[in-house]
C-alpha cells in the first residue's frame, strides 16, 4: 500500500510548507501531494486555498519545494509527487503549460498532475501525450469516468473516502490503473482498502503504515 503525504507530513507541520515536505521526506515518505495555485502576477505557489496578498505568511513557490525535493535526494529515488492543479480566479491562459514547464526534465517522469476541473485535465493532455495524469474524481460518476478515460488517458484515479465503493476499485482495474483514495488516517480503514483493490491512500501521516503505528494500534 502506498502511502501519499498529503501536503506533506501535515499531521506535523502546517500543510504545504517547507517544513512539511522536508518532514514527509526526512520520514521516508515514498510519495508527497501538493497543491499548486497561481497568483494574481502569475506566480505559481503551493497552497490549499488561492493565496491572499496580505496574508500573514507567503506560501512557499512551487520551484521552492521542487528544490527541496531534488537536494534532499541526489542520489536516490525522487518521490512519486502528485501535483493537484487548483482552479484559481483568474490564472492565465497558459497556468497548465507553466506549471509543465516549472517541473525539471528529471522529476518529470515521477510526477502525476491532478486536478478536479476537467478543463485543466484536459488542456494537459492536450499539451502532452506522454505526462501522467491523475482524474481526481470528485462528483464525475463511474460512468462519466469511464467514458473520459479514452480521452484523458489517466494514470490514476483519485478518490474520495466518503465516496469509496468496491465497485470504483473494479472500474480502476478495468481501466488498469491504480486507485489512489483520501484522506484515510488509521491502519484499520488503510488494511480495509487494500482488501478491496486499492494501491494507495493520501494521509496526513507518512509514517501511517510504520512500526511505530503499529505498536500504537494503527488509530488516533
Amino acid at each position: 500500500m502506498l502511502v501519499i503525504a498529503h501536503r506533506g507530513a501535515s499531521a506535523y507541520a502546517p500543510e504545504n510548507s517547507l517544513e512539511a515536505f522536508q518532514l514527509a521526506l526526512e520520514m521516508g515518505a515514498q510519495a508527497l501531494e501538493m497543491d499548486i495555485h497561481q497568483t494574481a502576477d502569475t506566480r505559481l505557489v503551493v497552497s490549499h486555498d488561492p493565496p491572499r496578498s496580505r496574508a500573514a505568511k507567503r506560501p512557499p513557490a512551487l520551484e521552492e519545494v521542487l528544490d527541496q525535493i531534488r537536494q534532499h535526494s541526489p542520489r536516490t529515488a525522487a518521490p512519486l509527487l502528485c501535483l493537484e492543479l487548483k482552479a484559481s480566479a483568474s490564472p492565465s491562459d497558459n497556468f497548465e503549460q507553466e506549471v509543465l514547464q516549472k517541473v525539471p526534465g528529471p522529476l518529470v517522469p515521477n510526477v502525476i498532475f491532478s486536478s478536479f476541473q476537467l478543463r485543466i485535465l484536459k488542456r494537459l493532455r492536450q499539451l502532452s501525450r506522454t505526462v501522467r495524469i491523475g482524474h481526481l474524481v470528485g462528483s464525475t460518476s463511474p460512468k462519466e469516468v469511464k467514458e473520459l478515460a479514452g480521452e484523458l488517458k489517466p494514470d490514476s484515479l483519485h478518490l474520495s473516502l466518503k465516496r469509496f465503493h468496491p465497485s470504483w476499485a473494479r472500474l480502476a482495474e478495468k481501466l488498469k490503473v491504480p486507485l489512489y483514495v483520501y484522506t484515510v488516517n488509521d491502519t484499520a480503514t488503510c488494511c480495509r482498502l487494500e482488501k478491496c483493490g486499492v494501491q494507495g491512500v493520501f494521509s496526513d501521516y507518512p509514517d501511517l503504515l510504520s512500526s511505530r503505528w503499529e505498536r500504537a494500534g494503527g488509530s488516533l
